[in-house]
């Protein structure tokens, strides 16, 4: 994953690192008064998943959202999913 957002990264060449590139561009900061290490276990389960060719990335990010939705307490209504991903889905 390039430290720089505005890297370009080759599909062809790096089709994984490709998903994570371009989802990295909307990514969010975490606040700080939140407890990281969760976010960053789930973070772990999804970049593994992709990069291990168990999931595609955006069912990596749509199982990332569901995970974050459950320990936080968020509903569809004060968070925001990719599109197609169902927070209630239990896929």
């Amino acid at each position: 994953m390039p430290a720089n957002p505005s890297v370009r990264v080759d599909v062809r060449v790096y089709p994984n690192v490709y998903g994570f590139a371009q989802q990295s561009r909307t990514a969010v900061v975490i606040p700080n008064e939140i407890a990281a290490d969760p976010f960053v276990e789930a973070g772990n389960r999804a970049y593994v998943n992709v990069l291990s060719g168990t999931l595609l990335p955006a069912e990596a990010v749509c199982n990332f959202g569901r995970e974050v939705a459950e320990f936080q307490g968020y509903t569809e209504a004060t968070m925001s999913v990719p599109e197609g991903c169902d927070l209630d889905d239990d896929e």
